[in-house]
C-alpha cells in the first residue's frame, strides 16, 4: 500500500482507497442527508408549536347568532343569483 500525498489516505496498488466513501467514519452531523431526514420534520414540529402559541394567545371572537344569520343571507343571495342568473328582488323600504 502507498500513501496518497494529497489526501493522506492509504491506497491500494489498483488506485482504490481502503475506505469506500470520503466521508466514511465522520460524525453523524457531517452527513447532509441526516439534516434532510431529521431537519424537515423538526421544522414542522417547531412550526406547530408556534401555531399553537398563536392560537392560545389570540383566540377567535365568539360569533353571535345574529351575525351568522346576516352572513348566511348574503351567501344565500349570491348562491341563488349564481344559480338562476337573476338579481334578487329589492327589499321593501316600508314607506
Amino acid at each position: 500500500m502507498t500513501t496518497n500525498p494529497s489526501s493522506g489516505l492509504a491506497s491500494k496498488p489498483g488506485g482504490s482507497s481502503d475506505s469506500e466513501h470520503p466521508e466514511a467514519g465522520a460524525p453523524w452531523w457531517r452527513y447532509g442527508v441526516v439534516w434532510m431526514v431529521w431537519g424537515g420534520p423538526a421544522i414542522v414540529v417547531v412550526a406547530s408549536f408556534i401555531t399553537l402559541g398563536f392560537a392560545l394567545m389570540i383566540p377567535d371572537p365568539v360569533v353571535t347568532q345574529d351575525q351568522v344569520s346576516v352572513s348566511r343571507t348574503a351567501a344565500h343571495q349570491a348562491r341563488n343569483h349564481a344559480a338562476t342568473g337573476t338579481a334578487p328582488a329589492p327589499k321593501p323600504t316600508g314607506r
